[in-house]
């Protein structure tokens, strides 16, 4: 992920992004990438996925801190994440 990616992340205002950034942003990693959005939305999700249904204790109960036990969309994960990291 490309550095100007992470600075859209954390230059929208009062840490929102709205989902045409977040289209954008997918935009960006399947071009850099040589990959289409769909695929890279498939991947993230699965990475997303593979984070809600671990056995680590430890990643399971951070998990559960921020989304509790619904397992979240891509657009959820991504401005839940942004919103913690400001």
């Amino acid at each position: 992920m490309s550095l100007d990616i992470i600075k859209l992340f954390t230059k929208k205002q009062e840490g929102l992004l709205i989902a045409k950034d977040i289209d954008k942003i997918l935009q960006q990693i399947a071009k850099e990438d040589n990959k289409t959005v769909d695929y890279v939305r498939k991947e993230i999700q699965n990475a997303i996925d593979q984070a809600y249904k671990s056995d680590n204790i430890i990643a399971r109960n951070n998990f559960i801190k921020l989304f509790g036990n619904k397992n979240p969309t891509i657009e959820e994960f991504i401005l839940r994440v942004t919103l913690e990291l400001k």
